[in-house]
């Protein structure tokens, strides 16, 4: 049968749904056949819809509801909506699932699809399969394409790729789509130095104009005619090759639509003009050299560039210009302008007309860039400017102008390199760089502003430690609306925002906004010169703001909605005296240094930053805080209503309510009251204030109490945290009324006395007491009434603890049962004259010393230290025992007149029965038990003492004042007598009972004037278990002739070693040392000791082991008498500074080492020739890398050996250590 128009379109309908594709010849003839064999159009989809052409695109393999949608999504495209296509993926997933074949849905879909022409919905569609169908006809019927055996499926689809509903199905459009005329030949013409009048074809020809250097003349020379004909032509002229360019040579230049200009050199005349050759669209200069002008016509796109110099552009299309060193003048764009200008430096740089203009300027000194002075642009200007520091004086970058634009933006940054910032740190004479001062004018599309500058940084000059910088100093800016002046037309500008500024002033009368971040001397915004304001409300939005000024709002804003977010903003003033309603609002923290809120009537806080305004509310503004931490401060005779956010909140009041005024500070977060002291007094003399006044749970007292003052806790809501400011010296501040559990904070100390009394007292009343500081300060009086425990809580608040220790002069609580100190500073409590104290504890802190001494206590008592060197003396408690913990740290315990209980625990600790039979424990270290020569009967008798872990070798044995000689072990009871010798103080351990006999004077008996120790489990001791001790400040000790161990403790003493190698410790204080015959090993301790040297032989010499050189260290004083030097002249400095036969004796010799003591005296004798003078001289020794001190007994014979070692410093360990002595450090006595 005949196949029918019909059955063919119906064919082509299924290819286009099927495949997106056209059939070609070969498929139509299949699809002929087909039909021509009985088979019916579905009988025909559904046997091709099997083949692997269908397949290979909607696989066998997909889901129903993967092929309905990529189906739809192919067939339909973009040609309807995407809730029509989503319908249909759902209908044809459900065709499927109800059996249909898919071949039946794809015949469905183009019967469907061939009657809805114009449907709302489908119309679109149904016009795009129509399309296809007409590009399928075609290329089949037509072209006869797609006739080959096997055609390629991708270039039948290629026939119908860029088909939309929008084509056009007339046959002369498919055929320029599918069966192109051939493109026109493009042409070549290379310019000749004759005459050339050339015209080109319809295709893209290029003109070629270069210099001639056989003939000596360009190419593109007088009477050449050129004209590009059809198609879009390009003429090329360039220097390469030596001339000069000129392009007002030609006769006429017509129909050419791209001109490109090449050269190395200038233009001819330093100016090219091509405005009248029709039909240019584009003209592209690249040159080099001084400001060359450059004219285009208005339909011209002009791009130029001068690698050397400047330009000077006018008209054009568009407008897009680089320079480097020279100036930019860039007028008359008819659209957009690009301007960049490289290495800036003072050149300037101008911009008139244009619709968008943006301009980039780079390495700026002092040149200027102007934009719209004569004819502002028409649309956005952006500035982007990059500023150029040199070392060696402060620059200001050039200004920068704008007037005009719809939005206008202008970001500057310094400039200054890492490099210059690496240099700059050790530089003594940095130098400052302001940033341009910027104006900009609107005009009536101007409707927002945004300055952006580098933040500034104050200069710092520093070429020893580090620290130094450049200065950054940011430009001023003025922004002016266009109606500025105008009394009746509202301004246009809405917005400003400035990202760090100098003095910057903004008038608008549309102002509504105002954005400010980073770094701000000052801002005034006035709100134009309208006789009625059109813009009464106001936001201040600040992100990390910090001014050094004020910023000033205009009277004519009523309502000001200020928010702070991201980064913590402070305002050094802000003055918005006109605004009825303040609103402040974010999530940052915000300081106003000052505000000047005139008319404020209530100021409503919903932040959730913390928000610090430092000047007083007024006194008739209400208060809404917010979430965050709020600090506020109301005058005297405040009379509104203030109610503080759920942080922690700070008010400050300075006196009495009045009517109608009152502070709630929210029942959440830690509030604190500040009064001043004599504020306090007043309004706690009375209940009224307490009565406005609620929810605070601190109280904090301003001002140094000078003279006696009571504050009645009872009348201030009955707060009981306090915080003193402090009390002068001779006066008393009193707090009543407070309740059990109070907290008194001194972080400042007191030079007077701190009193607390209790308004109701119980057996069991606590006070807590806070010292915070980084530096160690003092109570002098601390008073508390009625209270049975007492908790110090002292701190260091330095990052780092340094181990100071906070001090309370005088304690005084007759009540106090138990003490406790937590923290990690120390505390010294100088008097405490409590009886009733059961318990003083330190185990909390941690750093520090602790240093208490008890009254005569009525009862048995344990006292512990903490982590620190503490000094805990119960000596005065003569009624009952006492329990001593050392704890950690080196400690010193000194018991009473029972029997006590005494443990060191960690260090190595100090230890003191005193009366009573005791026991003693010294736990790990290097333990000390002390006893006193004149107090025998502290331990002998039935007060003989008992010392549990006694360690030979590690702990050792005391006597205050003396040293004692050991004379060995003995067994049994008369053995130690026999052994007694008569000298004295001499001691013997009786080994049977491991007894420690100390006989005190030379009777040869043990009596109640000599001391007997028990020593627990110890058979054998030796000499260097014995130690001659301290006990009491400004002790003098001597040792024995033997090898002594001698130990001061805090007080300024005198050690003498006498004969003997001893070793010496002299602990705190500014000790007195003599070491004596013997090598003997001296630890100075802290303070500033001396360090007498007497001795002239090597077997004879001090080793020092912290030697403390410089300003407020140790001293090394050297005994003329004994040394045989004439009178002490002292020196410290390089050798070569040493004056030739000079009389300086005693020498510090600084900057150089020598390997041997004999390489010093040589260098020594190089300066001092004079023989027979003595001298004592301090070197750095390079071999061992410490310092030595010898003595020299004729120093100007040169390598004679004279030289003896008498001093070794061996904690000088390097050159530099030595360099840092002064003269402080050395001296002399007669």
């Amino acid at each position: 049968m005949a196949l029918t128009l019909s059955t063919q379109t119906d064919l082509y309908r299924f290819f286009a749904i099927a495949f997106n594709a056209a059939p070609g010849v070969t498929y139509m003839n299949q699809l002929y056949a087909a039909s021509e064999s009985g088979m019916s159009v579905k009988d025909i989809v559904n046997a091709f819809t099997t083949k692997t052409e269908f397949t290979s695109t909607y696989p066998a393999f997909l889901t129903n509801a993967q092929f309905a949608s990529n189906l739809i999504d192919n067939v339909v495209g973009a040609s309807a909506t995407d809730a029509a296509k989503t319908a249909a993926k759902t209908q044809v997933e459900a065709a499927l699932t109800a059996g249909l074949s898919r071949g039946d849905v794809v015949y469905n879909i183009f019967n469907n699809l061939a009657s809805l022409t114009g449907d709302a919905t489908w119309g679109g569609t149904a016009t795009l399969l129509a399309n296809k169908v007409a590009y399928a006809k075609y290329y089949t019927e037509t072209m006869l394409g797609g006739a080959e055996a096997t055609p390629s499926l991708a270039a039948l689809k290629a026939v119908l790729a860029n088909v939309t509903a929008a084509s056009s199905a007339a046959a002369a459009d498919i055929a320029a789509v599918l069966n192109p005329a051939p493109a026109p030949a493009n042409q070549t013409f290379t310019l000749t130095i004759g005459v050339d009048q050339v015209t080109g074809g319809a295709g893209n020809d290029t003109f070629s104009s270069n210099y001639d250097v056989i003939n000596t003349a360009h190419t593109l020379s007088g009477l050449d005619a050129l004209d590009g004909g059809a198609g879009n032509d390009t003429l090329n002229i360039t220097d390469s090759a030596g001339g000069t360019v000129d392009v007002s040579l030609p006769t006429s230049v017509k129909s050419i639509e791209t001109v490109n200009v090449q050269t190395t050199n200038t233009l001819s005349g330093n100016a090219a003009d091509v405005s009248t050759w029709a039909g240019l669209t584009a003209a592209n200069f690249s040159v080099k050299g001084a400001v060359q002008t450059l004219t285009v016509a208005d339909t011209t796109a002009l791009t130029a560039s001068n690698a050397g110099g400047g330009l000077t552009v006018s008209h054009g299309l568009s407008q897009t210009v680089t320079t480097k060193g020279g100036a930019l003048t860039a007028s008359g764009s008819a659209g957009a302008v690009v301007a960049t200008s490289n290495a800036q430096a003072g050149n300037n740089a101008t911009v008139n007309g244009g619709t968008t203009v943006a301009f980039t300027g780079n390495d700026v000194t002092t040149g200027t860039v102007t934009i719209g002075t004569t004819t502002a642009p028409s649309g956005a200007v952006t500035v982007t400017s990059t500023g150029n520091y040199t070392d060696g004086a402060n620059v200001t970058l050039g200004a920068i102008t704008v007037k005009g634009g719809t939005t206008i933006s202008v970001t500057q940054a310094s400039g200054i390199t890492a490099a210059e910032s690496k240099a700059a740190v050790d530089d003594a004479s940095n130098f400052t760089l302001t940033q341009s001062a910027v104006t900009i004018t609107g005009t009536s599309a101007t409707t927002a502003v945004t300055v952006t500058q580098d933040a500034a940084v104050t200069e710092v000059d520093d070429d020893t430690t580090g620290i130094g910088v450049i200065g950054v100093a940011n430009g001023d800016v003025g922004v002016t609306d266009v109606n500025a002046s105008s009394a009746t037309k509202a301004g246009t500008i809405t917005a400003v925002t400035l990202n760090s500024f100098g003095n910057a002033t903004l008038n608008s009368g549309a102002l509504a906004t105002i954005n400010l971040t980073g770094t701000g001397t000052s801002l005034t915004a006035t709100q134009g010169a309208l006789t009625t304001a059109t813009t009464t409300t106001q936001a201040l939005n600040v992100n990390g703001l910090t001014t050094t000024g004020t910023v000033t709002l205009d009277t004519d804003i009523t309502t000001l909605n200020v928010n702070s977010s991201t980064a913590a903003s402070t305002i050094n003033s802000l003055v918005a005296a006109g605004a009825t309603a303040v609103n402040v609002s974010g999530n940052a923290n915000l300081t106003l240094t000052g505000q000047t809120l005139t008319a404020a009537t209530q100021i409503t806080n919903t932040s959730t930053g913390n928000l610090t305004l430092g000047s007083a509310l007024g006194t008739a503004t209400a208060y809404t805080g917010g979430t965050g931490n709020d600090v506020i401060t109301l005058a005297a005779s405040h009379a509104a209503a203030v109610t503080t956010g759920t942080g922690d909140d700070t008010v400050t009041i300075g006196g009495a309510f009045a009517a109608g005024g009152s502070v709630d500070a929210g029942a959440a977060g830690t509030d604190t009251l500040v009064l001043a002291d004599t504020v306090a007094v007043t309004v706690s003399s009375s209940t009224t204030f307490a009565g406005l006044i609620s929810n605070f749970e601190r109280l904090s007292l301003t001002g140094t109490a000078d003279a006696d003052q009571t504050v009645d806790l009872a009348n201030l809501d009955n707060l009981n945290y306090i915080k003193v400011a402090g009390v002068d010296t001779g006066n008393t501040l009193s707090l009543t009324n407070v309740a059990s559990g109070v907290t008194l904070v001194a972080n400042s100390g007191t030079a007077g006395t701190l009193l607390a009394s209790l308004a109701v007292g119980s057996s069991s009343d606590v006070a807590n007491v806070s010292v915070s500081a980084s530096t160690a300060k003092t109570v002098t009086g601390l008073t508390l009434t009625g209270f049975e425990t007492v908790n110090f809580a002292t701190d260091d608040s330095a990052t780092t603890a340094t181990g100071i220790a906070h001090i309370v002069t005088t304690l005084t609580d007759a009540n106090a049962k138990a003490i406790t100190v937590a923290g990690d500073a120390g505390l010294t409590i100088g008097t405490f004259a409590g009886t009733a104290l059961t318990s003083f504890d330190a185990s909390g802190v941690t750093k520090g010393a602790v240093t208490f001494a008890t009254a005569n206590l009525a009862a048995a008592a344990t006292l512990s230290g903490g982590a620190g060197n503490d000094s805990i003396n119960a000596s005065s408690a003569a009624t009952a025992a006492v329990t001593l913990n050392g704890n950690d740290g080196n400690d010193t315990l000194t018991g009473g007149s029972k029997g006590d209980i005494i443990n060191g625990g960690t260090g190595d600790d100090i230890a003191y029965g005193l009366g009573g039979a005791d026991n003693l424990t010294g736990g790990t270290g290097a333990d000390v038990f002390g006893y006193i020569v004149a107090s025998p009967t502290n331990s002998n008798g039935v007060n003989q003492d008992t010392i549990t872990d006694f360690v030979a070798g590690t702990d050792k044995i005391g006597l205050d004042g003396t040293s004692i000689t050991y004379l060995g072990e003995a067994n049994g009871y008369g053995a130690v007598l026999t052994s007694l010798t008569g000298s004295t103080p001499e001691a013997v351990l009786d080994t049977s009972t491991s007894t420690l006999y100390i006989n005190l004077n030379s009777d040869n008996v043990l009596d109640t004037n000599d001391i007997t120790i028990k020593l627990d489990g110890i058979t054998d001791l030796a000499q260097s278990d014995f130690v001659g001790l301290a006990l009491a400040a400004g002790s003098t000790i001597t040792g024995s002739s033997g090898a002594d161990v001698i130990m001061g403790l805090g007080g300024a003493d005198t050690l003498n070693g006498n004969a003997g190698a001893d070793t010496i410790s002299a602990g705190a204080g500014a000790d007195t040392i003599t070491a004596g015959t013997g090598i003997d090993t001296i630890t100075t301790g802290a303070g500033a000791d001396i360090v007498i040297m007497n001795q002239v032989l090597t077997a004879n010499r001090d080793i020092i082991t912290d030697f403390t050189g410089g300003a407020g260290g140790d001293e090394l004083r050297f005994d003329i008498s004994d040394l045989g030097l004439a009178g002490g002249t002292e020196y410290v400095g390089a050798i070569g500074s040493v004056a030739v036969d000079s009389s300086e004796e005693i020498l510090v010799l600084t900057g150089a080492g020598y390997a041997t003591d004999e390489a010093a005296e040589t260098a020594i004798a190089g300066r001092i020739t004079t023989d027979g003078l003595d001298i004592v001289a301090v070197y750095f020794n390079t071999t061992d890398n410490t310092a030595h001190v010898i003595y020299d007994a004729d120093a100007g014979v040169d390598g004679s050996g004279t030289a003896v070692l008498i001093g070794q410093l061996t904690n000088i360990t390097t050159q530099a250590g030595l360099d840092a002595f002064t003269t402080a450090n050395i001296g002399s006595q007669a």
